[in-house]
């Protein structure tokens, strides 16, 4: 078969499976994480806040690619059927989209940034906690 005997359609049907494919194993991914996130015991409030937030902004994010991908084909599809008014008009209408997607995953990046900082500074804190305390306990005489 001929590169040239193809539907116009296929590049963008492509571009659709693969962008679908995708976000519906990055939402099975998510979901599990989320699943496991729950059966840990996690007790730290904000932790838990975090958490459930980076599940809902990356699921959402997930979803979004796989609609995008089906916009595109769509797109491809209804390309010779509408005006070049409406066509712009849905194209901007899915790079808009596209923009949103790329807003949202910045924004999952500097939550998690910001939430891990936050846990090392925690985390430093009970190291110097500790230190502190098993300094007092080696300067204690030892009583047998």
């Amino acid at each position: 078969m001929i590169v040239a005997d193809l539907p116009h359609w296929t590049p963008s049907f492509l571009v659709c499976a693969g962008l679908v494919t995708i976000g519906v194993f990055m939402i099975r991914s998510h979901l599990r994480t989320w699943a496991r996130r729950q059966t840990e015991g996690i007790t730290d409030q904000a932790d838990l806040l975090h958490y459930h937030g980076q599940f809902r902004r990356r699921v959402q994010t997930s979803a979004l690619m796989a609609f995008i991908g089906v916009l595109i084909f769509v797109g491809d599809l209804i390309s010779e059927q509408i005006g070049p008014r409406w066509f712009g008009f849905y194209w901007i209408i899915v790079l808009s989209m596209v923009g949103y997607l790329v807003v949202l995953a910045i924004l999952d990046g500097l939550a998690t940034a910001s939430h891990t900082r936050a846990a090392l500074a925690r985390l430093r804190a009970q190291r110097r906690q500790l230190e502190r305390h098993a300094a007092e306990l080696k300067e204690r005489p030892f009583a047998e």
